[in-house]
């Protein structure tokens, strides 16, 4: 099932590579195949939730084959890997002939996620958990200010709801997990300790 799930999603990706990137995954493809897939959750999942912390993260896992898939002879948003390189690494799930890594550095900075968006503007949202189509926008940021220290936020309170009550080594690790995740976030968000 999973096999067939993402020959499918694949074969999705491809078309769209043919149809907005000349046949490549670039920064045009990227943004047309992502607003297809949050136009089809919108359409099919009653539950679909693209607010915290999805919203954030779904547009930069659409730069992650720029980043990481693009062979260094190609190393930008406009040329960006081949089909050919896509159906290796997402279908066959091994380095392509000849691939070499890139050259040169890449981050996802406000520059490619303007990109990315720019296309289909959208706004943090969710449906209302019985219905397609409900679609309706959310606050991203809660009474943060910052989106990183939203993001922290709703992290935490995600794990709390999941595990309300640990007790002996669980709440010992999830607890540890929690403070990790906080270290990068350190010098700019309050720190949350609901098991300590």
């Amino acid at each position: 099932m999973r096999r067939t799930y993402l020959t499918h999603q694949t074969s999705q990706l491809i078309d769209t590579m043919d149809s907005h990137g000349n046949g490549r995954y670039n920064i045009h493809s990227a943004a047309e195949f992502r607003w297809k897939r949050i136009a089809h959750s919108i359409n099919n999942n009653p539950t679909f939730d693209f607010g915290n912390p999805r919203f954030a993260t779904a547009y930069a896992e659409s730069t992650f084959p720029l980043m990481f898939f693009s062979n260094a002879s190609d190393p930008d948003w406009e040329v960006g890997t081949s089909a050919a390189n896509i159906r290796s690494f997402f279908l066959d799930h091994k380095f392509p002939d000849g691939f070499h890594r890139r050259g040169s550095p890449f981050a996802v900075d406000g520059d490619i996620l303007d990109a990315l968006t720019a296309p289909h503007p959208m706004e943090p949202g969710i449906n209302d958990g019985a219905n397609v189509n409900s679609f309706k926008p959310v606050d991203f940021l809660g009474n943060e200010t910052n989106t990183f220290c939203a993001i922290y936020n709703k992290f935490v309170a995600t794990t709390v709801q999941l595990y309300p009550n640990p007790t002996g080594r669980l709440r010992k690790e999830v607890a540890k997990n929690l403070k990790n995740f906080y270290q990068p976030l350190k010098n700019d968000c309050t720190e949350k300790f609901p098991y300590n």
